[in-house]
């Protein structure tokens, strides 16, 4: 009897949904996707892209099982991805360093925020001013102008990491699809164009982040600073000036090189430090030996994963 009931009430619910399929069919479909139009006139939206671009940053203690391509360690998992190198098994397919998908996403990204970088509407904080302190505006509008510095930074920050990899790569200052048709007749620039242009970005964001962020007291600890910016021009050029890329038809040369580095010294900011422990302990943020980092919350699984081996227990 039980039975019944229910399968008189499963026909009952199908006969429901079969006489409303009709219905159901030919309800409008909604985009819910905000136009770029509005989504970079929105202040704090625009600022949510800017954060996007930096969550491409590479994860350098992700990486730190490849001391083990090094004589600085030894992997005892037989599947670690060292070995791959280490028993010369990489190829295209399979490739532990290939990071031309994502660092061209985070390019196209970047493109992005740069084409509408222009459009972020902040009147409505002057608007909500009702006292003389118009600071709330203000830090609003040199946020609005740091946030392009950074974005030219963090492009040639993803372009460097192409070029260590690839050689000479695509440059774009349009906002590609990755998997698009977009990239069909698209040459591979040069590797001095690259280079070249990697500069020519850092020397434009070197112009837009100040050098002494300290009376900004909002900008927060992370965000690309000048001697970030100065360091990975001078790094460009050390790589450009090697033989390996002069090989491939650079024009830098080590005194370019020298010559950069020599402007990030001249920022008398940065030295090593005298105590190891600062540079990786809990005061690591303070530490004159630190340029530019990717900043996590705590956890030990560097730790965990590489600590020397035990027996477990």
């Amino acid at each position: 009897m039980k039975r019944n009931i229910i399968i008189v009430q499963l026909l009952a619910v199908v006969l429901f949904f079969s006489s409303c399929e009709k219905d159901f069919m030919t309800v409008n479909r909604v985009d819910a996707f905000i136009p770029s139009d509005q989504f970079y006139t929105n202040y704090n939206y625009a600022q949510q892209a800017v954060w996007n671009v930096y969550s491409y940053l590479p994860n350098g203690l992700g990486t730190l099982n490849y001391e083990a391509i090094t004589d600085n360690a030894e992997a005892t998992n037989v599947t670690d991805m060292s070995n791959v190198f280490n028993q010369g098994v990489w190829n295209q397919y399979v490739n532990p360093e290939d990071v031309w998908n994502k660092n061209f996403n985070a390019i196209r990204a970047a493109n992005l925020y740069l084409k509408n970088k222009d459009k972020a509407d902040i009147e409505y904080i002057k608007n909500r001013i009702v006292t003389n302190d118009s600071t709330p505006y203000f830090n609003a509008r040199n946020n609005v102008k740091f946030m392009e510095g950074e974005v030219l930074f963090l492009k040639a920050y993803f372009y460097l990491e192409l070029i260590k990899r690839y050689g000479g790569v695509p440059i774009l200052r349009e906002a590609f699809e990755y998997k698009s048709d977009d990239w069909k007749n698209v040459p591979r620039n040069t590797l001095d164009e690259c280079v070249r242009y990697i500069v020519e970005l850092c020397d434009a964001a070197s112009t837009i982040i100040p050098q002494n962020l300290s009376t900004y007291s909002w900008y927060d600890i992370g965000r690309v600073t000048y001697g970030a910016i100065k360091t990975l021009k001078a790094k460009a050029l050390l790589y450009s000036a090697s033989p390996l890329f002069k090989g491939a038809g650079t024009t830098a040369t080590w005194e370019d090189a020298a010559k950069a580095y020599s402007d990030v010294i001249a920022l008398n900011v940065y030295t090593l430090d005298a105590n190891f422990n600062n540079v990786f302990g809990a005061g690591g943020l303070n530490s004159k030996e630190m340029i530019f980092f990717r900043q996590y919350g705590n956890n030990n699984s560097v730790e965990f994963a590489n600590f020397p081996i035990s027996f477990r227990g």
